[in-house]
């Protein structure tokens, strides 16, 4: 009753490992069996496990590490199936080596040149794919379209690389009249955390350049879209990267910043930075869905944003919608989605709880950004965050499913998916690259 496919990834990352260690250069997959059940798509799964095991991170392929494999065989696989696969696995690949990579390689205006690079293979790969990419690195500009996202990166400006940039990825289908939905995606990538201010001390900093999983995660996705090439769907994403830097020109707590959608924000901790940067593109996709009157809109956050999720769901990931996602079955459509291929999520729901504890108790401010406590030492830690980018945003109350217009908002929580659980030894965890899987 417990048991999930999970089980099978697990399995063929053992193998590879085995036939590695016995000095296979060509190994073959194969799975055997009669019916598996609800456990559908094994073949994709165990495929999955030895890509994730055997994939070299970015920074040590630069240095020369190479793999020793040469092929893998895989037996009784249709052709559209491995296609699928390979897909998800260019784009979990994109995630990862964004992901993963240290601080200083993946920087800001660094992440911006990896999805430069990108725009190009994608350009000789296919003809009419349909992608595109828009890169804002004028700070005045993003000061003026993204003040919240400013803030957070005051301290960072010294160093150029460090400076901020909001990346625009856009897939559109090459026939419009089969669209069924429009994605708007936002994808949290801080590419280090300090904390800022509120300084992250006692050795909870390390790690800390993995919270741009949200980001990499998203361009995995975009990045799959762009191989499948899905004729029912258009995706536009955003991927925030900025670095938490900690300075004479941090902004602080008790700081009141105006958002774009007009909403006064009491900053009340620094190291919350995640919500408040992905808050303000938040709001301005909320622009172009109304200003389009995109009916069939979904929108999504992806974030490493909090630690309380790890401790209510360990290293499965975390759903929460709104009333009009949750009218449409937007969580249980990506649920169901990521159990299927292993990559699974909890799902969460979004109450009135939420939206009290981030009120304004004063007429200087519309809400609070969040409480003085750890969120992992906070009642509803995981959750809380939401109602905040939905206030900060004008979504809420503007846009509730009683509205005249409401918009479907869903948030995905991967801060306990992002990494593996543990790394060897005293080394970082390897990066996962979800939820690619799953939401492709």
């Amino acid at each position: 009753d417990t048991a999930d496919v999970r089980i099978f990834y697990n399995l063929a990352r053992k193998a590879i490992v085995k036939a590695v260690s016995c000095g296979s250069k060509n190994p073959v997959l194969w799975v055997s069996g009669g019916d598996l059940g609800d456990f559908k798509r094994v073949l994709e799964i165990a495929l999955l496990g030895i890509f994730q095991e055997i994939y070299i991170p970015l920074q040590a392929r630069e240095w020369g590490v190479k793999l020793s494999l040469e092929s893998i065989g895989v037996v009784g696989v249709e052709q559209s199936l491995l296609n699928k696969v390979i897909a998800i696995e260019v784009g979990k690949v994109l995630a990862r080596d964004i992901g993963g990579a240290d601080p200083e390689r993946m920087a800001p205006k660094k992440c911006a040149g990896i999805v430069v690079t990108l725009k190009e293979i994608i350009r000789k790969e296919f003809e009419n794919t349909g992608f595109g990419v828009e890169i804002v690195y004028d700070f005045e500009v993003l000061k003026s379209e993204y003040p919240l996202l400013a803030a957070v990166s005051r301290a960072s400006m010294p160093v150029s690389y460090h400076q901020p940039c909001v990346i625009k990825l856009e897939y559109r289908s090459n026939q419009q009249e089969l669209v069924e939905e429009n994605l708007f995606l936002i994808g949290k990538g801080v590419t280090y955390d300090t904390g800022g201010a509120d300084l992250k001390y006692g050795g909870v900093m390390r790690g800390m350049s993995r919270d741009k999983c949200g980001a990499s995660g998203t361009a995995g996705f975009m990045r799959a879209l762009s191989n499948l090439k899905p004729k029912n769907i258009n995706a536009t994403a955003y991927l925030a990267f900025v670095r938490n830097s900690i300075g004479s020109a941090s902004y602080v707590s008790d700081e009141i910043i105006t958002s774009r959608a007009g909403v006064r924000v009491h900053v009340a901790n620094t190291d919350a930075e995640g919500r408040m940067k992905n808050g303000k593109i938040y709001y301005a996709k909320k622009e172009t869905v109304t200003k389009n009157k995109l009916k069939n809109a979904r929108l999504f956050t992806i974030a490493t944003l909090t630690g309380y999720v790890i401790r209510a769901y360990d290293i499965t990931q975390q759903l929460l919608i709104s009333g009009q996602a949750k009218k449409l079955q937007i969580s249980q459509r990506i649920a169901e989605g990521g159990n299927q291929i292993g990559d699974p999520f909890e799902i969460s729901t979004l109450r009135r709880d939420d939206f009290d504890f981030v009120a304004s108790g004063s007429n200087t401010e519309d809400v609070v950004q969040v409480n003085d406590k750890p969120s992992s030492g906070t009642a509803r830690g995981h959750q809380f965050p939401a109602a905040f980018l939905l206030i900060a945003s004008g979504i809420h109350p503007h846009h509730s499913r009683d509205s005249d217009f409401p918009i479907s908002y869903t948030h995905l929580d991967i801060a306990g998916s992002a990494e593996e659980p543990s790394g060897v030894g005293l080394s970082l965890p390897k990066v996962t690259g979800s939820p690619v899987a799953a939401l492709v």
